[in-house]
């Protein structure tokens, strides 16, 4: 499903919402899953500096395998971590290789393993990034409001362009994220709702041409 999304649909409109970054912008993709984001903005921009979270042992493999067999291990770095708001651990479900549903908001789940993976705070993976993230892609099923909410409201001056998935999670709402991005500058250029609770929401701190 993610690679028909990203490069058959163009979820993420990347091309869009990658106009007008310097000539060599950083990524930093949280939840990169098996690589798809990456793949497809460092094809994009073949100067790009990428930094990839993503957790689950298994589906991490993947990612590092894709980037390898693509050539891109030179710009490309991959993080076995899950991103929260501070270091430390984070339990989360494990739902199996390659799985959409690894992830916080699946905890307890029939069928889902119960894992503890190592969590770094969202301040040091800016730092890692060199200071300086052109875009912030987040997939973190569910784990975004630890991350958005929590996390020093310095670092986000830091950033440019954010563009994440958000889901239902028991206690907030979309609001919350809208409301802090704002105060930081970063103003919501697009929301494509999925269901109630979810769906994926671009924000920008410079303006963008009308999206498709």
């Amino acid at each position: 499903m993610p690679v028909y999304e990203v490069f058959a649909e163009d979820e993420y409109a990347v091309d869009w919402f990658t106009t007008g970054l310097r000539d060599s912008p950083v990524l930093v993709d949280v939840g990169a899953h098996i690589g798809c984001f990456a793949l497809a903005f460092a094809s994009a921009r073949p100067t790009a500096q990428v930094h990839c979270y993503e957790p689950t042992p298994s589906t991490g493999s993947y990612l590092r395998r894709n980037v390898d067999r693509n050539g891109l291990a030179d710009r490309v770095t991959v993080h076995h971590e899950a991103v929260s708001a501070a270091s430390g651990t984070l339990v989360m479900a494990d739902n199996g290789t390659g799985s959409g549903h690894n992830g916080v908001l699946h905890l307890g789940e029939p069928g889902a393993a119960e894992i503890e993976v190592p969590s770094v705070g969202f301040d040091d993976v800016v730092r890692r990034a060199g200071g300086e993230v052109d875009v912030l892609k987040m997939d973190a099923e569910g784990a975004e409001y630890d991350v958005v909410l929590r996390a020093s409201g310095a670092v986000w001056q830091q950033v440019r362009r954010v563009v994440m998935e958000y889901h239902a999670l028991a206690g907030h709402d979309f609001d919350e994220i809208r409301d802090v991005l704002a105060d930081a500058g970063l103003e919501l250029v697009r929301r494509d709702r999925y269901t109630e609770g979810l769906g994926l929401a671009w924000f920008s701190r410079d303006p963008l041409p009308p999206s498709r």
